[in-house]
């Protein structure tokens, strides 16, 4: 799975910067991680399987969810071998 995102850093357009990922969560937190420090987004992808999913720009906020993600994914594990 890559992510693709293209936007602004420092005023320079920067059209499509390339990011490969084994997980969903770490490509969003390597965008996260991109806004943080002052890239402006235009448009995210997301690559797999030959197929493109644009994301919402609105989720990004450089704000880290990749922790959040993971304690949701274990309460729901936990809530599966409680059945």
């Amino acid at each position: 799975m890559i992510v693709i995102v293209s936007g602004f850093m420092k005023g320079l357009y920067i059209p499509f910067l390339i990011t490969p990922c084994d997980q969903l969560e770490s490509g969003c937190e390597i965008v996260n991680r991109l806004i943080a420090s002052g890239f402006t987004p235009t448009r995210i992808q997301l690559k797999e399987a030959g197929l493109y999913l644009d994301l919402p720009l609105e989720i990004f906020d450089g704000e880290s969810f990749e922790e959040p993600i993971l304690q949701l994914q274990s309460h729901w594990r936990q809530l599966i071998e409680n059945t």
